[in-house]
């Protein structure tokens, strides 16, 4: 399947920069029978695809087992089962059995449970391909789980499309797979289940296991796929599996001629079909107005969701030579939270209720408003290594405007320890970098005036509110790890009790800010800070909110790359179901990372990540619900967030997106603290903030994402163009328009492209004519919402951007393109009109080392080209590698302009 394995393996430095880890793509074999290709995972044993003539109906059938806490056992084949998978192989007829452990990194793997599996693949009573997997998982001391057995995906293209349920009482039930998102099970009681593939040929799944099936909308917590799983989410959990009991589960999906009820829609549903050839790209004018919202960046203190907490953070990825990287976290060497148990904290934090009392409760220097270097010292110390009483505070302040995005994204949670020093030090990054605030705020108690005028005190004394834009609401409930056996699929009742004592939260939140904001600038957001599945699930029905919010993670379930990449396809039908619900509201959207912030489940918080271990050297691994994933640092997690810039713009009126914090485990960049340390491959280059000629503190790493990052955050209030990709499962594209610069009046545009024929890296010369001048030049930008332009000066946002795009013949402007696949992809880029197209690359070669250390690399490495002499002067062709990333800046020639070039 995999065509080009051993150019990905070719050398360690390849898999580092596109994964930023030395973890390389697991071996893929492939299998097939007549019309049905199946595809297996040899080291995990899980099915990733099974696809009939092409088109596939399955995303994945793979046995799960779940902890306690809802973490995800990693199985594991044993080398001597992967190499028996195509000896096995028959003509008519193959089967492959294995056996796996499952590695839990908290029971050694002699006392793993053991799972032996047979997948066997053979022609059915009635002609057609049918695929059994039998499964029996032997338990060899107690173990606690919340799932136990196989889950089958099937593709989120049912969505509306008919379907047939048989109950395990013989009752059946025909229905349609839900188009909107639903908050719990669609179906349940499952049998077995059918669904059309095309209008000659359906597929049925018949499930002989222990416990009865149910299917879940995987699409809420952004899985592109509805799930049928084994066990109800309303019975008892955790459970235990009892030591020397042996569970035989089996799944059997056939191929079969679709019954009446099947073929009640005309149409096919639009499969995702594996193809090959060049991906053409069209741009069309947009039948809406959309425009490309105001870009977040995070800025992470520690105290994730479920943690309870403060973590310093500790990133083991790069080298093997043992050295870790420091990653920007909160100091808990100090804080009064540490080792308290939950009624100390709470004493604690009740000691003294008034603002003045935060100070006395020792945060000052000791809580999460000091940024630890080295996870240790007091704010004296950092001081005097910063080089001056705010230097940590000019780098990240340097670090955010040279992202070019506007808006602070920033956590108050005062079980983490946060204080007044905690909002100073917001307000500082916030003033230096000439950026608003979205204020994260976790409140304790729902109907507690104090509570709520205490909190609120705190920013009074910051003096923080002049620059906040927006506050989240938080209620505690919402944050802390849940005991209750109902705490993964929540119950209608606790969702409804839940909304109600949130919806009081937020009403009182909204009378003590009126005392405050005046003039109704400062909007209040309510939502959900672990997924959407919380905000549909507990939905705020408050009129003093304004608009809802949520975050999105790639690998809530699996944290395989081609599962990651298929994530950002759900984020239009999310929208969808938001204005479904919240018609009238404002929707803020973020963060948007790969890594998860933490999960409300369970008892135990996540871990930051695995450590991978190879003959070249160490690295963290791909581990669902962690909270450190190293792609974010690699060539994918460019081409990930790439992916879902495009799905958000693909609809309008989303007011803000998160796409990650500054620095840290879900950064854009890499904060280096110690001179000393040796960074991981990717970052070999570096470069060091400056202000007005002195070196500050600290030196910055770019990861690949910077630059995506950079060019949106630019380009924010943009009018966005339609895009039409030939095949969405091999690349991801956005477009957006921008006014020419010969237009009088109008800044110094992107577009001022150079006359010149060369093609490929510019000579430094040409890098200075192709430059599109200072951070601060941008072309189209826009402030957040309700920021203060004339404090904003550089957002140059014309109203009128939206009626030139319109009155204009031809595309000007930006297109982005990624290429989301592990494979060389080409790329035919046809405009119909004679244009200039300037081009810069963002991919694993070592000609963009360069990207490392340059924030503005894209704009200094754009190597135009007038392509009048060429045979097709309206044509751009392009080759994209792995995970590579294109920038395309495209002037549309007149006449006159044409002639002269």
């Amino acid at each position: 399947m995999l065509d080009t394995d051993s150019y990905l393996q070719m050398t360690p430095n390849v898999v580092q920069r596109l994964y930023g880890t030395s973890e390389g793509v697991p071996e893929t074999a492939h299998l097939s029978l007549g019309e049905v290709d199946v595809f297996v995972n040899k080291e995990t044993g899980a099915i990733t695809s099974i696809t009939y003539d092409k088109h596939e109906f399955c995303c994945g059938i793979e046995y799960l087992l779940r902890d306690e806490s809802w973490g995800t056992a990693a199985p594991t084949v044993e080398s001597s089962s992967r190499d028996g998978i195509q000896a096995i192989s028959q003509p008519e007829s193959w089967s492959w059995k294995y056996t796996a452990l499952f590695n839990s990194t908290r029971r050694k793997a002699t006392h793993s449970p053991e799972l032996h599996v047979t997948l066997s693949l053979s022609y059915g009573e009635h002609g057609f391909p049918e695929l059994e997997i039998a499964s029996e998982l032997k338990v060899q001391q107690r173990y606690r789980a919340c799932r136990h057995g196989f889950v089958v995906l099937h593709p989120m293209a049912l969505a509306g499309a008919p379907v047939q349920i048989e109950h395990n009482k013989g009752s059946s039930t025909n229905t349609t797979f839900p188009t909107l998102i639903e908050p719990n099970q669609p179906f349940t009681d499952v049998k077995r289940l059918s669904h059309g593939i095309t209008l000659s040929e359906s597929v049925e799944y018949l499930f002989d296991v222990d416990r009865p099936v149910e299917v879940e909308d995987q699409r809420q917590w952004g899985d592109a796929s509805f799930k049928s799983y084994i066990g109800p989410l309303a019975s008892q959990h955790p459970y235990d599996l009892e030591a020397g009991t042996t569970i035989r589960q089996r799944v059997i999906v056939s191929i079969r001629t679709p019954c009446a009820s099947l073929l009640q829609s005309p149409t096919v549903p639009p499969w995702r079909r594996r193809k090959s050839g060049s991906v053409q790209i069209k741009l069309r004018k947009p039948t809406e107005q959309r425009r490309v919202p105001a870009i977040a960046l995070g800025l992470s203190l520690g105290g994730e969701l479920g943690t309870g907490k403060m973590t310093s953070s500790t990133n083991r990825q790069g080298s093997g030579s043992g050295k870790h990287q420091q990653e920007l976290q909160g100091n808990t060497s100090k804080s009064p939270m540490r080792g308290k148990k939950a009624s100390q904290r709470q004493d604690l934090l009740t000691k003294d209720v008034s603002p003045k009392g935060a100070r006395a409760t020792g945060t000052k220097g000791k809580a999460a408003g000091v940024v630890s270097r080295e996870g240790s010292g007091t704010r004296d110390a950092q001081q005097q290594r910063s080089g001056g009483t705010d230097g940590l505070d000019w780098v990240l302040s340097d670090a955010v405007r040279g992202s070019g995005c506007r808006l602070l994204h920033v956590r108050f949670n005062e079980m983490d320890g946060h204080g007044v020093d905690t909002l100073e030090f917001y307000k500082r990054i916030a003033d230096k970098a000439d950026l608003t605030i979205l204020l994260e705020c976790v409140f304790r108690r729902s109907r507690d005036w104090k509570h709520v005028e205490q909190v609120l005190g705190y920013m009074d004394m910051a003096g923080i509110w002049a620059r906040v834009s927006a506050i989240m609401v938080v209620p505690a409930m919402y944050v802390g790890a849940s005991s209750t056996a109902d705490c993964y699929g929540t119950s209608a009742q606790t969702a409804c009790d839940d909304a109600t004592a949130a919806d009081a939260l937020y009403d009182t939140v909204s009378t003590a800010l009126s005392q405050r904001d005046k003039t109704g600038r400062i909007r209040l957001l309510a939502g959900a800070v672990s997924s959407f599945t919380e905000l549909n699930r507990r939905r705020p029905r408050s009129q003093a909110v304004h608009g809802v919010m949520h975050s999105v993670s790639a690998i809530v379930h699996s944290a395989d790359d081609a599962a990651v990449m298929t994530t950002p396809d759900t984020l239009p039908v999310v929208f969808d179901t938001v204005r479904d619900i919240f018609p009238s509201k404002e929707y803020w959207l973020g963060p948007c990372t790969i890594a998860t912030r933490g999960t409300p489940y369970g008892k135990k918080s996540f871990p930051r990540g695995a450590l991978h271990q190879t003959a070249e050297g160490g690295g963290l691994a791909r581990v669902p619900l962690a909270t450190n994933d190293p792609r974010q640092r690699g060539c994918f997690g460019a081409a990930y967030t790439l992916a879902v810039v495009a799905k958000v713009l693909t609809r309008g009126g989303t007011k803000c997106i998160g796409l990650g914090d500054i620095v840290g485990d879900r950064g854009i960049m890499a904060l280096e603290l110690a001179a000393e340390d040796t960074a991981p491959l990717w970052h070999q280059a570096a470069y060091v903030t400056s202000r007005a000629g002195r070196q500050r503190a600290g030196t910055l790493r770019v990861h690949p994402v910077f630059h995506v990052v950079r060019g949106f955050g630019r380009a924010a209030g943009a009018v966005v163009w339609d895009v039409d990709v030939g095949d969405p499962t091999r690349l991801c594209a956005t477009a957006f328009y921008v006014k020419p610069a010969m237009v009088p009046g109008t800044p110094r545009s992107s577009l001022s492209v150079v006359r010149t024929a060369t093609v490929g890296t510019p000579s430094p010369k040409q890098r200075t004519a192709t430059d599109t001048g200072t951070e601060d030049d941008r072309d189209v930008t826009t402030p957040p919402p309700n920021t203060d332009r004339r404090r904003s000066g550089h957002n140059r946002v014309d109203p009128m951007d939206w009626h030139h795009a319109m009155a204009s013949e031809h595309f000007t402007g930006e297109v982005w393109i990624g290429n989301i696949t592990n494979e060389i992809q080409d790329v035919c880029l046809p405009l119909g009109y004679k244009a200039s197209f300037a081009v810069a690359l963002i991919d694993h070669t070592a000609a963009t080392r360069i990207a490392d250390h340059d924030i503005r690399f894209l704009d200094q490495t754009l190597s135009s080209v007038i392509l009048s002499p060429s045979p097709d002067p309206s044509n751009l062709t392009l080759e994209l590698s792995p995970y590579a990333v294109a920038r395309v800046v495209i002037t549309a020639h007149t006449q006159s302009h044409f002639e002269r070039s």
